[in-house]
């Protein structure tokens, strides 16, 4: 088993264990964001199996001690987002009759966070599942979420009036971005002037996207292709273009399709990995260099391992396999040659940074131990415009 990586010319990697963990759903879903760069320090936040944690690091090889910061066995009922100066989380649950809340925090040098209040946004009544959270331009967050009830599931979008830590709803929200009742997976990013775009998507169907206007959400737009499960897609934003990855429903192919505000639409995509795993769940960070866009995919490679005497099932085999693209001109030309990291063992966790910072990109992984599971990291350094 091994970890597989795409380097630039004059990229160099470094791996270092970030900490532990009794669960296996550190991160789990590739859609969310858990870690971010703020004042000389890479913060990444995850569950250890009972609470919700956090842990920073200067240099990438010592990590500091984990600091707690509520109860949660689940990673991926906490995700997270940095706005370049705030932390902003938000907590949802997988059991009906659970409240959601938000808390936005200052992150500071010494590996603190100055916490808001921590703030009740949605009543209890509901399944609130899966989360994302985001900021726009103007400082103001935005919830995407699924809601289950006794009506069906729908994916709904909840904002703030407010910037500065606290939350009002915004009048008219939260509202519902689908008629249709289905497991939705959901993620919203921001575009230029206090515009966002909604994504939620199924497997089987186009993944689905309505854009914020600033004033009123446009129609729903889909893209050409659909993926393997909801759950296997990740975006993130250059300005109003909207880069998207996902694995393909039938080829299982790794796509990248970018999505326009000019004419509200998604392009045909391009493929990024031919016939990855059925489990491969890709996820997508985003850093300029020397002015350019260079992104970078992530994603889990699961191959089966057989006996050849007897023919029988041994096991699975997983990895990661980031893929660099550097696309000045955001054509979705995918470039790049691969290398090992042999410490992967069974894990099944993958998140990466939305942005890289510092002249890095980090990408966080699980192995697995029997019952205990280490938390890994990774940093790409792209260096110099190949």
């Amino acid at each position: 088993m091994s970890l597989l990586f795409v380097m630039m010319p004059e990229t160099h990697a470094t791996s270092s264990t970030v900490g532990t963990s009794t669960t296996s759903s550190v991160f789990k879903y590739s859609f969310q964001r858990h870690g971010f760069y703020a004042n000389g320090l890479f913060w990444i936040f995850y569950s250890d199996g009972t609470n919700l944690v956090y842990r920073t690091t200067r240099d990438g090889g010592s990590w500091s001690a984990a600091r707690t910061i509520r109860s949660s066995n689940l990673g991926y009922l906490d995700p997270i987002w940095f706005d370049g100066k705030h932390a902003h989380r938000v907590h949802t649950c997988d059991t009906t009759g659970f409240t959601v809340t938000y808390q936005r925090g200052t992150p500071n040098s010494d590996s603190s966070i100055t916490w808001s209040p921590l703030q009740i946004i949605l009543p209890a009544g509901g399944t609130y599942y899966p989360a994302f959270i985001t900021v726009d331009t103007g400082g103001y967050p935005w919830i995407i979420y699924r809601r289950s009830d006794g009506s069906g599931t729908y994916p709904f979008v909840i904002k703030s009036s407010t910037n500065d830590g606290t939350w009002v709803n915004a009048t008219g929200f939260p509202q519902q971005l689908s008629t249709t009742s289905a497991d939705w997976s959901v993620e919203i990013v921001p575009l230029r002037v206090r515009k966002v775009l909604a994504i939620y998507a199924l497997g089987g169907i186009a993944i689905r996207a309505r854009v914020w206007n600033g004033s009123a959400w446009g129609r729903e737009t889909a893209t050409t292709s659909s993926p393997r499960s909801g759950i296997y897609q990740s975006a993130v934003a250059e300005g109003d273009t909207v880069h998207l990855v996902f694995l393909e429903s039938k080829s299982h192919d790794i796509i990248h399709t970018r999505y326009a505000y000019s004419n509200n639409s998604w392009n045909t995509g391009s493929t990024v990995a031919h016939s990855a795993s059925p489990a491969s769940s890709p996820q997508l960070s985003m850093n300029l260099v020397n002015g350019s866009l260079l992104l970078s995919v992530f994603w889990l490679e699961a191959k089966s391992m057989w006996n050849e005497s007897h023919a029988s099932h041994l096991g699975l085999v997983r990895s990661v396999r980031p893929q660099i693209c550097y696309d000045s001109s955001a054509r979705g030309i995918w470039t790049g040659t691969r290398c090992k990291i042999t410490d992967v063992n069974g894990g099944s966790g993958l998140s990466a940074f939305y942005l890289g910072f510092a002249g890095r990109i980090a990408v966080f992984y699980v192995v697995s131990r029997g019952s205990a599971y280490d938390v890994k990291c990774m940093f790409l350094a792209p260096g110099e415009d190949p």
